[in-house]
């Protein structure tokens, strides 16, 4: 069944392939920031590429990026070892990749979406980890979902994982409790706005999974998720986010 579910995904991911080579003729990409042509056929010119503020030297395990005579993981991590495995964030969340994440947020941007999320596929395969079998975005809870309109870590999942052609499921975790938004709370305050308010919702039977949020703050929520996908019977569990706040 699994090898059937893989198949189908890889073949899904080269038929979305070939129908953005098509798009991409028809409709030549041009950077979504300053109207200049795209570049690798990303709706993001060169200057703009180069503007990304990416995170060179991460922690494997907190995304948070590392001096220069530090090795991953970092002091921190050392001490107290976060939920996830690994941990993604390829950039800060500083202009001008925070305007295309509160686009994509806040404004039903698709195609901010959609560069986000093959960013986002991109570095994961530059990474050179294992890939999972799994992308499960974080979800919202269905009354905000509808009062939104869509969900942005939904998207930002789709692409990546069309881009690495990896199998995306939004619903294998559901949000139970329609908590307040996490913005503006303490650390502390983070954690319990979000405990209990996730549940893994059938069998889940993929080992190694990735959760796909959009910025990693102080990562309570996918902390939250994680213990949840854990006690499910997960083995591995990674969270990627396009942006990481320092």
């Amino acid at each position: 069944m699994r090898c059937r579910m893989a198949a189908d995904a890889a073949a899904a991911a080269m038929i979305e392939a070939v129908s953005s080579l098509v798009l991409r003729w028809l409709y030549p990409p041009t950077c979504i920031l300053c109207g200049a042509p795209g570049c690798r056929g990303r709706d993001l010119c060169v200057g703009c590429v180069g503007d990304l503020p990416r995170i060179s030297r991460p922690c494997h395990l907190c995304g948070l990026p590392l001096p220069d005579e530090v090795s991953s993981p970092c002091a921190q991590c050392r001490l107290r070892s976060p939920e996830a495995d690994l941990v993604i964030a390829p950039y800060r969340y500083a202009p001008p990749l925070d305007r295309l994440v509160q686009r994509a947020k806040f404004n039903r941007d698709l195609a901010a979406a959609r560069l986000l999320g093959t960013l986002l596929g991109e570095s994961v395969q530059d990474s050179g980890h294992e890939l999972p079998s799994l992308i499960v975005p974080v979800p919202l809870h269905p009354s905000r979902q509808r009062q939104r309109g869509y969900n942005q870590s939904t998207e930002l999942a789709r692409h990546a994982g069309r881009r690495l052609a990896i199998r995306v499921s939004t619903k294998s975790i559901v949000r139970t409790r329609n908590n307040p938004p996490q913005a503006g709370l303490t650390a502390e305050a983070r954690r319990g706005n979000v405990h209990g308010a996730f549940a893994v919702q059938g069998d889940l039977h993929d080992t190694h999974i990735a959760v796909v949020d959009d910025v990693l703050t102080t990562g309570s929520t996918a902390s939250e998720i994680v213990r949840c996908l854990r006690h499910a019977g997960s083995l591995r569990v990674e969270v990627w986010t396009i942006a990481r706040t320092l």
